[in-house]
């Protein structure tokens, strides 16, 4: 073979390693690129989520919530020592004393039956439909208009509140947020929004990750 043919195939193929070689860097950069413009899009929905649930003013003072993920500390230790309670006993998974309530819908009420996991009835609150819709409806919808379901209802210090989640939100994947707080007032027939968990949405925005689960809380009662 002459020397200007085994030249030739080299050049050949080398330039064919130089050109698969720009072609994998080009598509990492374009998808490096696309998956920024992902991420940033997923902070802005969080931020304007975030927005939302701030527009909502606590109608009691004196309880602070908090969520964190379990990325936000170095172990269990970590998060324990800082107050924080993972999720699963958070919410007394499991437990014998986990609450949750039956609803019911009338024309002009919500009848909420709160019961042990046992089945034994605990208390029964009587909510107005109207005057619930004018004070709690503008983000955590905690009586959708659907049939009778259940939810947690968390037990602090002989203290009840109702759990309202967040709606998950499908925008490419799946954005999840923090649950707010209600205090059931048997006596009165009502509830007073307690407050969202701060600190689960901050800590997305800033990092730019996003979670569904293992999430750690911390509810603490000033004074």
């Amino acid at each position: 073979m002459k020397k200007s043919s085994i030249f030739k195939i080299l050049t050949l193929f080398l330039t064919f390693i130089i050109f698969s070689c720009c072609s994998g860097c080009l598509i990492f950069a374009i998808a490096k690129e696309s998956k920024q413009k992902d991420i940033q899009h997923w902070i802005e929905i969080q931020k304007e989520r975030k927005a939302q649930a701030d527009a909502l003013i606590p109608e009691i003072d004196g309880y602070i919530f908090e969520a964190l993920p379990q990325d936000a500390f170095v172990n269990q230790e970590d998060w324990e020592s800082k107050g924080f309670i993972h999720q699963h006993n958070f919410f007394n998974w499991e437990k014998s004393f986990y609450y949750y309530y039956n609803k019911q819908k009338t024309e002009t009420s919500f009848i909420v039956t709160v019961r042990t996991n046992s089945g034994k009835v605990f208390n029964k609150i009587i909510i107005d439909i109207n005057e619930y819709e004018e004070r709690l409806s503008k983000y955590f919808k905690v009586f959708p208009l659907t049939s009778a379901t259940e939810l947690e209802i968390i037990n602090m210090d002989g203290e009840f509140f109702l759990v309202s989640w967040m709606p998950y939100k499908q925008v490419g994947r799946t954005l999840a947020g923090p649950p707010a707080l209600f205090l059931l007032d048997f006596e009165n027939n009502t509830m007073l929004y307690v407050g969202y968990a701060k600190g689960w949405l901050e800590y997305e925005i800033e990092h730019g990750k996003f979670y569904t689960t293992n999430i750690c809380y911390k509810l603490t009662k000033e004074g």
